[in-house]
């Protein structure tokens, strides 16, 4: 299961490709906001991008509503809601990737 083994989930979040192509290569999304860090036209954008993500995530608040998300559906005691193990594995995801993000951000500011 992929949400206890954290060298699996590490791996996963840092070998996402992003669905554009660099130099006809699909390149990871980190790699991504890298090259874009290190163009003139885009290094300001990029940074005050990263600026907010960093300032502005409050993992407390990610996680209730991703935990959340589907209440109404429980409520109603609908069957298409999604499972605990499958919520937790968003939130840690979402983490990761935010905190690579921030480290991304530290480098380039």
């Amino acid at each position: 299961l992929l949400l206890t083994n954290e060298a699996e989930i590490r791996k996963y979040v840092e070998n996402g490709k992003a669905e554009i192509h660099w130099e006809g290569n699909k390149i990871s999304h980190f790699a991504l906001v890298s090259r874009l860090l290190e163009r003139e036209g885009f290094k300001n954008f990029v940074l005050d991008s990263l600026k907010r993500i960093t300032e502005q995530f409050d993992h407390e608040k990610i996680e209730q509503l991703v935990l959340n998300v589907d209440k109404a559906l429980l409520d109603l005691r609908n069957r298409n809601f999604l499972p605990q193990e499958r919520k937790e594995l968003i939130v840690k995801l979402l983490s990761l990737r935010l905190k690579k993000l921030g480290e991304i951000y530290s480098q380039y500011k």
